[in-house]
């Protein structure tokens, strides 16, 4: 019990963490550090990452400890804090470096694609056409629930990849972005001097009419069937942004999101009493749900 509250406080942390970082974000005035200082967000952030960063310390000693004691070669591990721990190129890491490094795979990863999923899991409970006619293409697939799953047949999986990318366009999980202009801009208008940091909403973007079409907010993974994709504009659809600065973890992404949802829809059958029309979008690190993600799961009785 005493565990399990530990790891439920360590998360509202992490969380509390990530909320005040994406509100600096978002407040011009807050990127200024000495007036950020005096607000009551800064003294949140600091309190939260010192929780965090209590946590991951006591892992760092942790493991380290045990590292000493194994009989195996760190680089051999699967494990990513044994690997950061064994790095050697340039001299070892520090522990502030480990830490960063730590926090960019929980946050850049993990945390946006567990919420990735849970709005791909609601918007296929939103249309049982749409879940119907996924678990007939895992059902040709894969000839049974417990069949493996491997990297030969998530390729035949081309419906599930429309569904997730459908999913990202109306949730992406970095839902803003934010550039420097590298040269003098005029957009509509708008003068944007060499230097400004320029915003982005993607969330914005993947909903425009004139790209899109009328129907934009509508939940439609046909959209990226291949004849459909063809004259739309590459920038149109940037879930894992584009560029220099994209999403180094995108593929992988994909595939964990293709290989959770195997492992559901071949299983349960969604259903929710949420629609598209109630959807609160929570702009955070990554795109969430305000009221977190509703939905029933309902064993599925295959028959052959």
């Amino acid at each position: 019990m005493r565990m399990h509250q530990h790891t439920c406080i360590d998360i509202f942390f992490f969380h509390r963490l990530f909320q005040m970082i994406s509100a600096r974000a978002i407040n011009a005035l807050h990127h200024i550090d000495w007036v950020y200082k005096h607000t009551n967000n800064c003294k949140i952030e600091s309190a939260s990452r010192a929780a965090c960063y209590s946590v991951v310390d006591k892992v760092l000693a942790s493991r380290r400890s045990a590292l000493e004691n194994e009989f195996y070669e760190a680089n051999d591990s699967p494990a990513m804090l044994d690997r950061l721990l064994s790095v050697n190129e340039d001299g070892p890491l520090s522990d502030t470096e480990i830490v960063q490094n730590i926090y960019s795979i929980v946050g850049a990863g993990n945390d946006t694609t567990a919420h990735s999923l849970g709005h791909t899991c609601l918007f296929l409970a939103m249309h049982p056409a749409v879940q119907r006619k996924l678990y007939q293409e895992l059902r040709d697939v894969f000839y049974t629930a417990d069949e493996p799953i491997t990297e030969e047949k998530l390729k035949q999986l081309s419906y599930m990849e429309c569904v997730i990318k459908e999913s990202l366009r109306l949730a992406p999980p970095g839902a803003t972005v934010a550039r420097e202009a590298q040269e003098d801009l005029t957009v509509e208008g708008q003068l944007i001097p060499r230097g400004t940091t320029v915003v982005v909403s993607l969330f914005a973007l993947h909903r425009r009419k004139d790209f899109w079409g009328a129907d934009a907010e509508r939940f439609d993974p046909d959209r990226f069937l291949p004849e459909r994709c063809k004259n739309r504009m590459g920038c149109a659809f940037m879930p894992f942004n584009t560029g220099s600065r994209n999403c180094i973890g995108s593929r992988y992404a994909m595939q964990i999101m293709k290989i959770i949802l195997c492992k559901i829809v071949r299983r349960y059958e969604l259903h929710t009493e949420l629609t598209m029309e109630r959807m609160q979008f929570r702009f955070d690190i990554a795109l969430k749900q305000e009221q977190g993600y509703s939905i029933q799961f309902e064993r599925r009785v295959e028959s052959d």
